[in-house]
């Protein structure tokens, strides 16, 4: 299980799982949900195959629905923060970069006088900043793609003693955890809605550098994050968003 990294347009990362790729990117619910859709495809494929070959024991039962789901949310989180892990720069030294670009390794600047010196370093400034802007656009949208998820796994496996009664999620019923999801879910489709109705905007007062970093991570934020687990929960269990009224009836038996 691997990643690859690249830069397009707007911020792109693939996660590849063969035979599956998903190339994150980075922007609204539009954006992002196909390609996080795909990469949870990839994972719930892994994470099914590695149940049955776990079950190969004598284990009875299948993997299926919100359990496989859980795994498959769990396991690209765990993707991403492995390869988060592999940066050399964090995101402060990433940024602090983009404004102090480090200092020229010795024999970049040698050359024909002066004027040949200074170019040098300003052809090392531009791309050192350059590859600043390239890492912390690429965590950025990492650490979207974690939100996401978190999201999604805190409707799908709400933290334990999470219900009104105080109850804990080990030892609740599985009414009272499927009361759980729902309660969970509804109250992310508020949170997006409440979210739509303020229509927030990045940060435009800082210098043309901040404010890139500043938009960036507004994208990356919460507000755009919320919108896309809504979405991927709507599509694999919508269910968990019908309203009692909405609940389909029993039908009538028709008299003799």
């Amino acid at each position: 299980m691997h990643m690859h990294m690249h830069m397009q347009a707007f911020c792109s990362i693939q996660v590849s799982l063969p035979p599956t790729v998903a190339l994150l990117r980075l922007g609204s619910k539009q954006y992002a949900f196909g390609p996080f859709s795909t990469a949870v495809d990839a994972h719930r494929a892994a994470a099914f195959a590695a149940w049955e070959t776990e079950s190969t024991a004598g284990k009875g039962g299948t993997l299926q629905g919100v359990g496989l789901e859980v795994r498959a949310l769990r396991g690209l989180s765990r993707s991403i923060e492995e390869e988060l892990a592999r940066y050399s720069l964090d995101d402060e030294a990433a940024a602090a970069a983009l404004h102090t670009p480090p200092v020229v390794p010795l024999g970049l600047s040698v050359g024909r006088g002066s004027h040949s010196a200074a170019k040098a370093e300003r052809l090392w400034a531009h791309r050192a900043a350059a590859a600043a802007a390239l890492v912390l656009s690429e965590r950025t949208t990492l650490r979207f793609y974690t939100l996401v998820a978190s999201l999604c796994l805190g409707v799908l496996a709400p933290p334990t003693g999470s219900t009104a009664g105080g109850e804990s999620g080990e030892a609740s019923s599985g009414g009272s955890r499927a009361e759980q999801r729902r309660a969970a879910a509804r109250s992310l489709r508020k949170e997006v809605q409440a979210g739509i109705e303020q229509d927030r905007v990045a940060p435009s007062s800082d210098p043309e550098v901040e404010a890139s970093a500043a938009a960036l991570q507004h994208r990356a934020s919460r507000v755009y994050a919320a919108p896309v687990a809504l979405a991927f929960v709507q599509v694999r269990f919508p269910a968990l968003l019908l309203s009692a009224s909405a609940a389909p009836r029993p039908k009538k038996r028709k008299k003799a």
